[in-house]
């Protein structure tokens, strides 16, 4: 996925998160960016929430590396 048009939601626990646009889809997602440090975090809760079923859980559509630095980014329906 290919995102443009990020605009800052908040700030989560393992990083930033903003509203983005695939460029192809133009489906509006939530993007979760990992700061460098908590990239093992952000991993971690992506294998989680991949098992999780829950009405109140939001899904998590995968991870995506965001930059150069090889920070990752994780997609959520927003």
């Amino acid at each position: 996925m290919v995102f443009s048009e990020a605009s800052w939601l908040g700030q989560g626990t393992f990083g930033a998160v903003y509203r983005v646009q695939d460029t192809m889809t133009k489906e509006v997602f939530a993007l979760k960016l990992s700061e460098e440090k908590a990239i093992g975090d952000l991993k971690y809760e992506h294998s989680v929430l991949r098992r999780c079923s829950h009405a109140n859980i939001l899904p998590c559509y995968g991870l995506s590396e965001v930059d150069d630095k090889g920070r990752l980014g994780m997609v959520m329906p927003l």
